[in-house]
């Protein structure tokens, strides 16, 4: 199969023309920008269709090849444009002179019992395993004096099991322990600490009012 552009450019979101004779894609080949372009199937002649600072992307040409819808972001977002798809008269480009040819290998199954078993997966249980995310130590000073803390966080990757651990390191070794839990329906969360004149326990579980 020989490519229609093989190049230094990077060419996507190919779109056919209603007559099959040439395909419209958004390019950077220009000036690094992503712009429309078509290329003649059978000359292999590019033209271009829009130069647009920010770059246009995903080209919706209609019917009467007239007009093209083309997303553009500007003020921070993405919107649509419709835009009259004529070609820029200077912007007329030298077809590829590439003459290499590359394979494509695509694999088809006709039922979806083939899909099925054509793929070779392995399904196991969910085993939560706490992965450690950060590790916080900070100083802080007041008249009272100076203080050394570290805080903690680990859990599971679908966060059903979350650890958070804070030390106060002073005169005295002060922690506290939080772990939530929100593998069942309610959250459960119990707490250990121990406080300058004070230690203890909590425990609860809440309901979230959404699902």
């Amino acid at each position: 199969t020989s490519p229609l552009t093989l190049d230094d450019a990077d060419d996507r979101c190919p779109v056919f023309s209603t007559d099959g004779e040439k395909v419209y894609f958004i390019s950077n080949r220009k000036d690094g920008v992503f712009n429309l372009f078509s290329v003649d199937l059978l000359t292999k002649r590019l033209k271009q269709y829009t130069r647009v600072r920010g770059g246009v992307f995903e080209p919706a040409i209609s019917s009467d090849e007239k007009r093209v819808v083309v997303s553009a972001y500007q003020a921070q977002r993405f919107s649509l444009y419709l835009l009259s798809l004529k070609p820029l008269d200077e912007e007329e480009l030298n077809p590829s002179e590439s003459k290499e040819t590359t394979k494509i290998i695509a694999e088809y199954s006709p039922t979806q019992e083939d899909r099925v078993a054509h793929l070779s997966l392995t399904c196991r249980p969910y085993r939560p395993r706490l992965r450690l995310h950060y590790i916080l130590p900070w100083v802080s000073v007041s008249p009272d004096g100076s203080y050394i803390s570290l805080n903690a966080y680990a859990s599971d990757t679908l966060e059903k099991h979350n650890v958070y651990v804070s030390t106060l390191l002073t005169e005295g070794f002060q922690y506290g322990l939080t772990y939530v839990n929100r593998e069942l329906g309610p959250t459960l969360w119990g707490e250990v600490y121990n406080l300058t004149r004070s230690s203890g326990a909590l425990a609860g579980l809440s309901y979230s009012l959404t699902d």
